[in-house]
């Protein structure tokens, strides 16, 4: 759901096209190395927060260099960027053209859109907290309106993979560094969507 159709108070867009480009100026800031996975900003060389969370659980370096784990990186990989394409509004998903392998995540991802009607105001939005030395990339950031009327701020992490005890500690920092990119006052929602290869989805929040 596109959020201008939604909010109509000229304060309350206002107040969103404020977080907007507070987050399109911090994102333009930042450089990324993809190969290499590297941050840079303000000429500074920054730790990801993926770089944050080996040091906290050691073993997933090991982990990593496993063929499994080798193929569920690139099928995430693949699958986070079809799925950007489509929140962006460039190509949008088309199942009966996605690869045999892909089909069941995005069909998943699409029966999450349609089901819960996010409203993205950032797709795959990169954020710095220079004091940190630390970077990241968030994949949405997304406003709600709470039953009492007020605005809220939320980010999602998606995921393909299984649930996993870092995944609230890395969801934890993305919020944290939003927070200060945008001065938001209040308890930025934290989401998390698993996405499956049975096409189904869990969705859990993190407080």
């Amino acid at each position: 759901m596109n959020w201008r159709e939604h909010f109509t108070k000229k304060a309350d867009i206002v107040k969103i096209q404020g977080w907007i480009n507070k987050i399109r100026t911090m994102n333009n800031a930042i450089s990324f190395d993809a190969d290499n996975h590297k941050y840079r900003y303000m000429g500074n060389d920054m730790i990801s927060v993926s770089e944050r969370l080996e040091y906290i659980t050691p073993d997933m370096q090991r982990m990593m260099h496993t063929e499994v784990m080798k193929n569920a990186a690139e099928r995430g990989t693949a699958v986070h960027y079809f799925t950007e394409q489509h929140d962006k509004g460039v190509e949008k998903i088309d199942l009966d053209k996605a690869h045999e392998d892909l089909k069941p995540y995005l069909r998943a991802y699409l029966n999450y859109l349609v089901e819960h009607a996010p409203m993205f105001i950032g797709v795959e939005m990169k954020v710095a907290v220079k004091q940190w030395l630390t970077c990241g990339t968030i994949d949405r950031v997304y406003v709600k309106q709470t039953k009492n009327g007020k605005l809220s701020l939320g980010i999602m992490d998606i995921k393909t993979g299984g649930p996993n005890d870092k995944h609230a500690f890395q969801i934890f920092q993305y919020a944290q560094m939003l927070k200060k990119v945008t001065r938001y006052r209040g308890v930025i929602e934290k989401t998390i969507v698993y996405i499956k290869g049975n096409g189904q989805f869990e969705v859990r929040r993190i407080m």
